[in-house]
């Protein structure tokens, strides 16, 4: 195991150059696009950690959060 190392912060360069190219493909997801999926769930996670109980449905909106808090 100790063969292959294992790339770590310390190892990273000075500085990163990002860069956002357009796709050839329209329909592929965009920068923007990717992110709401996975934000929605952790959101969704954390609050049903605070909560103690998972709210299903979409969007969690304050109504929602208070209702599932008082009830």
């Amino acid at each position: 195991m100790e063969r292959y190392p294992i790339a770590r912060f310390t190892d990273m360069p000075g500085k990163i150059d990002v860069h956002v190219i357009g796709s050839p493909v329209p329909t592929l997801p965009r920068t923007g696009e990717a992110s709401p999926g996975p934000a929605a769930a952790a959101l969704a996670n954390a609050v049903a950690d605070a909560l103690g109980q998972r709210l299903r449905d979409m969007p969690l909106s304050a109504e929602r959060v208070k209702a599932a808090m008082e009830g």
